[in-house]
C-alpha cells in the first residue's frame, strides 16, 4: 500500500468497516447466547457460550487477517487493528445496544409464548395420552389376573 493520505485514509475506512461487519457476527452470536441464557442456565449454556466465542474469534481472526493480506500486502499496521476495534465499539455501543433490546424483547416472548403452548396444549394432551396408556395397561393387566383366576379354578 502506498502511503499516500487518501489511500491511508481509506485504509482506514475499511479497517473500521470491518470492525462494524465484526460487531454484525458479534450480535448475531449473542442473539444465540440470550436465547440459551433466557431458556435456562447449564452446561448447555455453558457449551454454547464457549462455542460461540471459539467461533466468533476464529471468524474474527481469519477475517481480519484475509483483510490485512488483501489491502495492505502483509504488512500488519497498528491502525488497521485499532480502526477495527474502533468500528466494533461504534457498533457495539450504538446499534448494538439496539438489537440486543430488540432481540431480547423477541426471545422472551416466543419463550412464553411456547411456554404457553407447552402448558395449555401439550401438557394436557400429554396427561390424556398417559391416562389412556394406562388405562389400558390396567385393563391387560385386568385381563391376565381374570385368565390366571379362570386357569386355577378358585
Amino acid at each position: 500500500m502506498a502511503f499516500g493520505y487518501a489511500q491511508i485514509y481509506t485504509f482506514i475506512l475499511y479497517s473500521v468497516f470491518i470492525g462494524f461487519g465484526l460487531g454484525v457476527v458479534y450480535d448475531a452470536f449473542r442473539i444465540i447466547r440470550r436465547a440459551f441464557y433466557i431458556a435456562g442456565k447449564g452446561i448447555v449454556t455453558d457449551i454454547v457460550y464457549f462455542i460461540s466465542d471459539i467461533l466468533f474469534f476464529i471468524i474474527a481472526a481469519v477475517v481480519s487477517a484475509i483483510f490485512i493480506f488483501h489491502v495492505n500486502n502483509g504488512r500488519i499496521r497498528g491502525i488497521a487493528l485499532f480502526g477495527s476495534f474502533m468500528g466494533f465499539v461504534l457498533y457495539y455501543n450504538t446499534v448494538g445496544r439496539l438489537v440486543c433490546a430488540v432481540s431480547d424483547l423477541i426471545i422472551r416472548s416466543v419463550y412464553r409464548t411456547l411456554k404457553f403452548i407447552l402448558k395449555a396444549v401439550l401438557l394436557p394432551i400429554w396427561r390424556f395420552a398417559a391416562g389412556v396408556a394406562d388405562s389400558i395397561y390396567t385393563l391387560r393387566q385386568t385381563k391376565r389376573r381374570i385368565r390366571r383366576f379362570k386357569r386355577k379354578g378358585c
